[in-house]
């Protein structure tokens, strides 16, 4: 398995290079102890030339037998107050020593931790020994942050979940021999059930899949359905993203012809012939424009395209009281979203967390700087299969570091619907409220309608019907055209800053004509995305 041979790998590296003080995160402790036990005893590097003891503060210093199945409790009294001591003798001449410190957060910000670990460090490194705090939290003192390397630690790849899968269709062979329909396992569930473990601890994983055979009995779609259950409430318990249930797709956007055939062909670039290709994964896209005019709807319909789950992130929240807080739930939900692996991450109004004031870092020591720089990283370097929909009312107010190629694949302006968006637009609604457009007169109601948003059509459908049942009567055009008189678009209200925001798209914004050509906003009233591209 490639990531735990690389973690095996970088932890062996770290070991002879003699770092006294490593820290790894991760909720997974019992997997990461047995990938330490299995590297250091030289299950991975064959030489087996460390002694490796684990702490905690109820059973203290424990050895495990050469397996690496159970724990012999030391005779060496090492309690909290004792324990760098105890650390610091171990160490012998012939043979490196590895001490894990589990939930040793709790213990390592008091004076009489911190001096102690300082005081002991060339000890440490004299007689080859290294501690190895594993916990959920980073919190290093900061007297201690230049001695700690961060060693990264994992959620299980796709190999692990697979082999997690394969441990359950055992199990359930071995329990059924009689009935081996129960035990088969379909190719496409196979690969649908590891893709919906994605982004769950191994624990998580096992818990899902036992869950699932247990309710289904058999290696259905049921039981993909709820293993993605399952780690849907895992992903809630984070509070970090948010699951939205695709419930629209491209046949109800109305328009955006263009902008639909563009995502239309990244959606084939996740399949093993792209990789084979050389195709990149797609990073995202950014939609500037009006508010009300399908961005949202798009983010939907593109999850349903593609096939994949839609977070949504609500980058306000983020932002934390505590010190470190905020810089931790950045690195938190791009680990968790990266875990995951393919799905659709939203960020809805990304302006009214990201604006250049926001992210200034005046007044705040540098955390919202520091914190957006860590976002801008990740969405120019990330390569996990995610596909990032940033939305915008006022793209002007966002940093210039957010908008230039690269951390987008592209950046659209949506504008107000044409005539013929329009009419697209009616249908679409007229249908999803259970009515037949045909009986409608649309070109009275376009003519009506010239400045209006997708939102604000909707708008005028829902008060028509709201009129027509108190008047206990069927909907029909008189009650949509008196709707209308009465709704007051934005582009009107906001007419100067509509115009501005038309104006600042020139060479920042894509917006395509017939020719695919990039096309300079300054006349109202066209989206310029009717063509394919």
């Amino acid at each position: 398995m490639a990531q735990q041979a690389s973690f095996q790998s970088k932890l062996i590296n770290y070991l002879n290079a003699g770092y006294p003080l490593l820290w790894i995160r991760t909720h997974e402790e019992d997997r990461v102890l047995r990938d330490i036990h299995h590297a250091v005893k030289g299950s991975y590097t064959g030489e087996g030339n460390y002694e490796f003891f684990e702490w905690d503060a109820f059973n203290q210093l424990q050895t495990r037998n050469k397996e690496g199945t159970g724990l012999v409790k030391s005779k060496v009294d090492c309690t909290v107050t004792k324990v760098i001591d105890v650390c610091a003798a171990l160490g012998r001449t012939d043979q490196k020593v590895v001490v894990a410190l589990k939930d040793f957060h709790h213990y390592i910000d008091a004076p009489v931790q911190i001096r102690p670990i300082r005081n002991h460090l060339e000890v440490l490194k004299t007689k080859g020994t290294t501690l190895i705090v594993i916990s959920p939290v980073i919190k290093i003192p900061v007297e201690l942050e230049k001695e700690f390397q961060l060693l990264d630690y994992h959620l299980p790849d796709e190999p692990a979940i697979a082999a997690q899968l394969n441990y359950i269709k055992n199990s359930v062979a071995a329990r059924y021999k009689d009935e081996p329909d129960k035990a088969a396992l379909d190719p496409n569930i196979e690969q649908a059930a590891v893709e919906a473990a994605k982004g769950m601890t191994q624990a998580e994983v096992q818990n899902a899949y036992s869950l699932a055979i247990i309710e289904n009995k058999q290696f259905n779609q049921g039981f993909v359905t709820t293993v993605f259950a399952e780690k849907i409430q895992q992903v809630k318990k984070g509070g970090l993203l948010t699951y939205l249930q695709p419930d629209s797709d491209f046949s109800r956007v109305g328009g955006l012809t263009g902008l639909k055939k563009w995502i239309k062909v990244r959606a084939k670039a996740y399949s093993a012939a792209a990789r084979a290709f050389g195709l990149p994964y797609p990073k995202g896209i950014l939609l500037c424009g009006v508010q009300g005019c399908g961005k949202t709807l798009i983010a939907k319909a593109t999850s349903k395209e593609f096939g994949f789950p839609l977070f949504q992130l609500d980058i306000g929240g983020l932002f934390g009281k505590l010190v470190g807080e905020t810089e931790e739930n950045f690195r938190n939900v791009i680990r968790t979203v990266d875990g995951i692996g393919r799905c659709i991450l939203f960020i809805d109004e990304m302006e009214k967390a990201l604006n250049r004031d926001a992210v200034s870092g005046h007044g705040d020591t540098g955390t919202s700087s520091r914190s957006f720089a860590t976002l801008l990283s990740w969405l120019s370097d990330h390569k996990t299969p995610v596909f990032v929909i940033a939305t915008s009312n006022k793209f002007t107010s966002l940093p210039v570091e957010l908008i230039r190629k690269g951390r987008f694949d592209e950046l659209f302006w949506i504008d107000l619907p044409t005539k013929e968006e329009r009419r697209e637009i009616f249908k679409v609604l007229l249908v999803k409220y259970g009515r037949d457009p045909k009986k409608f007169k649309l070109d009275d109601l376009l003519e009506k309608t010239e400045e209006f948003t997708g939102a604000e059509i909707e708008n005028v459908i829902v008060e028509g019907l709201f009129s027509a049942f108190n008047e206990g009567e069927e909907l029909c055009n008189e009650y949509l055209l008196d709707a209308c008189s009465t709704t007051h678009p934005i582009a009107q209200t906001c007419k100067a800053d509509l115009d501005e925001m038309r104006k600042q798209t020139e060479g920042k914004l894509r917006a395509v004509n017939e020719a695919g050509e990039v096309k300079t906003l300054l006349n109202p009233g066209g989206r310029k995305l009717q063509v394919g591209i």
